[in-house]
Formats: C-alpha cells, sequence, structure tokens
C-alpha cells in the first residue's frame, strides 16, 4: 500500500493517498559527495517510499553496496554514502552496472539494506498504481555453457524476467480492463531518448498486457541526465512494433554520477533538458568535462492527482566551485497527472518549467494536454555491440 507500506492481498488493493510521498533518482550510487547532497535532499522530504533505479558503481559489488548504498566506511580514513530511506519502504532495482558483477551486490548486501525480498514491486492506492520493474536483470546476453557467464560486450533489449512478467500477468493482474487506475512505470533502461538508442524489451512485453489506449508515466535512468519528452506511442525502428498504449516519458538517470552536458542528436519530442554547467571536471591530459547537476524526483500522490517535481542540487552562495548547498536544492520543473478512475483517462498539465532548463530551438512541446492517444515517435536504432562498459565475464547471481 502506498500510504501505509501494508502488504495488499488483492490486485485491486490500496488505500486512499492523501499527500503520500515516493523520492525516487537513478544512477545515483556513486558514493561522491554530491550523491550524499542528492540522498540528504530527497531525506528532507519525508517519502513514505524511496527508490533507486539502479547503477551502483562500478559493477554493484558486495562491497561497492556497502560503501555506496548502506554507507559504511570502507577504512578508517574514508565514510560511506547511505541511500536514504522511506519512512516504510525503500526499493532497489537493477541497472546494468549490477549486472556486471552477476547482481550479487544487490540481492546480498543490498536487500539487506532497504529489507525487500525482489528486485520489482508495486506501491498502490485506490488511483494510482507505481511499478517498479527490473530491466537490468537480463540487460546482457549470456555466454553458452551451463554457467550461465554474462557477456557483457553485447547488450540485450532489456526484458523483464520471466518470474516479473508472469508476476504483472497474474498477481498484478495489469490487464484487467476493468482497473482504471493510474500507471506508473519505473525501469533503468530507457524507452526512449533524443540522444541515444533505447531499450523496448520492457515495452513489448507491457504492450501485451496494458489495455490498449491507456496511457502511462513512465521515469527511467541510464542516461546521464534530466530531459522530459512529449506525449508519444513509440515506434521501433527496426520493426512495425509501436505500443498500443502513449507513454509520457521521464529520463531521470541525473542521481550521482556526473551528468552529460552537450545537445542531442535529434528535437524529436523534447520539452527540455537540464544543460546547465556545474564544474568542469579535470581530466588531464584531456580537456577538462563540462557536467551538469545531479538530482531527484518527487511524486506527491493526493487522491487521483499526481503531482511531480524535479530537484536537482544548487551550489552555495559564494559559487560552484565552493560546494553544493546542503541543505536546499533547486526545483526544475513542476507537473501534474490527474486520473479519472471511471474512465482510466489521464490528463496533464506543466505549471513550472525553470528558466535554466535548455528548450529545443524550434519548440514543439505540449505544456498541457488531455488523453489523446500522442503521436508515434520512432526510436534511434540500437547497436547491440556497443556496450555500455568494459568487455568482461560475470556469473549470473539467480533471481529464485
Amino acid at each position: 500500500d502506498l500510504a501505509t507500506g501494508a502488504e495488499l492481498g488483492a490486485a485491486g488493493g490500496g488505500s486512499a493517498a492523501r499527500g503520500a510521498v515516493l523520492a525516487g533518482t537513478s544512477d545515483w550510487g556513486s558514493g561522491t559527495c554530491v550523491a550524499r547532497t542528492v540522498g540528504a535532499l530527497m531525506a528532507q522530504e519525508s517519502p513514505q517510499v524511496t527508490v533507486h533505479l539502479g547503477d551502483v558503481y562500478w559493477v554493484g559489488t558486495p562491497a561497492q553496496f556497502d560503501i555506496n548504498v548502506a554507507g559504511k566506511p570502507p577504512n578508517d580514513k574514508q565514510v560511506g554514502v547511505a541511500f536514504p530511506k522511506g519512512s516504510h519502504s525503500t526499493m532497489l532495482t537493477l541497472g546494468n552496472h549490477e549486472a556486471i558483477s552477476g547482481c550479487e551486490g544487490i540481492f546480498k548486501n543490498g536487500f539487506s539494506y532497504s529489507g525487500q525480498m525482489a528486485s520489482y514491486a508495486v506501491y498502490q492506492s485506490d488511483s494510482w498504481r507505481i511499478l517498479v520493474l527490473d530491466s537490468g536483470y537480463l540487460s546482457y546476453t549470456f555466454l553458452p555453457g551451463p554457467r550461465r557467464y554474462r557477456n557483457i560486450a553485447l547488450t540485450s533489449d532489456a526484458p523483464q524476467p520471466e518470474q516479473v512478467e508472469r508476476w504483472l500477468q497474474e498477481t498484478v493482474r495489469l490487464g484487467d480492463p476493468e482497473d482504471k487506475r493510474g500507471i506508473v512505470i519505473m525501469t533503468h533502461h530507457q524507452v526512449y531518448s533524443d540522444w541515444e538508442s533505447v531499450y523496448l524489451g520492457t515495452a513489448k512485453q507491457l504492450n501485451k498486457l496494458i489495455p490498449p489506449n491507456r496511457t502511462v508515466v513512465w521515469f527511467f535512468g541510464h542516461e546521464h541526465r534530466l530531459a522530459l519528452y512529449s506525449k508519444m506511442r513509440v515506434k521501433d525502428a527496426e520493426s512495425d512494433f509501436v505500443t498500443d498504449f502513449s507513454i509520457h516519458p521521464r529520463m531521470v538517470g541525473n542521481g550521482g554520477f556526473p551528468d552529460n552536458v552537450g545537445p542531442p542528436k535529434r528535437y524529436d519530442k523534447l520539452i527540455a533538458w537540464d544543460n546547465r554547467v556545474f564544474q568542469a571536471i579535470p581530466r588531464f591530459p584531456l580537456p577538462a568535462k563540462d557536467i551538469s547537476f545531479n538530482g531527484f524526483f518527487k511524486l506527491t500522490i493526493t487522491d487521483a492527482e499526481m503531482q511531480v517535481d524535479y530537484i536537482t542540487t544548487k551550489c552555495v552562495d559564494s559559487g560552484c566551485e565552493q560546494g553544493l548547498n546542503q541543505t536546499a536544492g533547486t526545483t526544475m520543473a513542476t507537473e501534474t497527472y490527474t486520473v479519472d478512475k471511471k474512465s482510466g483517462a489521464v490528463t496533464h498539465a506543466v505549471s513550472y518549467l525553470s528558466d535554466g532548463l535548455s528548450r529545443p530551438p524550434a519548440s514543439r512541446e505540449v505544456f498541457s494536454e488531455g488523453d489523446g492517444g500522442g503521436d508515434v515517435a520512432q526510436c534511434i536504432p540500437r547497436n547491440p555491440n556497443l556496450a555500455h562498459d568494459p568487455h568482461t565475464m560475470v556469473q549470473e547471481t539467480s533471481m529464485d
């Protein structure tokens, strides 16, 4: 239950939410001072639920989870960084980095810290269902042989494991046409991007479950940036696949790793993105690299309304070279989604976009809209041989 944390006995369960708060972020587990600041700002929101959408660096080992998530000091000269806990639930799911080390770190040390028992979950009210899914476990292909080594030179389309797909169908009953609650999806891998190629494995599975013509809000990371996109139905560039449901894509991979700065490859669906420069990182003998601000997102649910705030760190008054404000952040955008519980239709309005956000040169964004289907947006083709990480082999840790 989103509001109380009580375990639900039926797919239709969920109490009324009155200001229930979920604070989430992705690509946060860097163990840096910036990640610690983001975590502290998340905790200040007093969330009932906190969610990390994956990537604990560098490869999600047990020791890296202890230091970068549980906050254990690595030695007597350094300190760890703890992920903020929700008042009733803390949820860690997998990115591709956890899979590199075979998932042992998250399944053992991560779950021990958070208290969870699986890498996927649903938080429900009487108006909304928030699904945290695991796109990381199968994000790499496997080498032949009985040992099930991951080949991280070759990425997959990041689908959900069979256990999760079956859970969505039989336990969550996501395909129930009579359930008109709003749907929120959270994964590590992006379902759309104007910068990079995408991972449509989960979208193709959900397309078999989510009733046609519904609208979902989808938060994801993997790319290290904050970006908001217009409503769309997603089309595979290499097949005739198009989602039967519409998506509000939200890139929130700006959690704790240095964020990318620079224009997209195209401006097909962008509303706005954070291209501000926080600092320039020295990379001698290479040129210094500009990085943007890290942050998190906050859902506040009251009955049929879900408000989303996108909050980043901000510099101290004396300037960014002197560090970050430890007690206050900057709200970069605020939007609201309202679900009609009789029809399942979702209306959307953006109430605030900071002047600090970058906009497409020829603006095509929609700041408020009803529940129309959205334009079909074709994704950038994915090259599975362009692995996100160095070549190596890792053995699987079972999710059973």
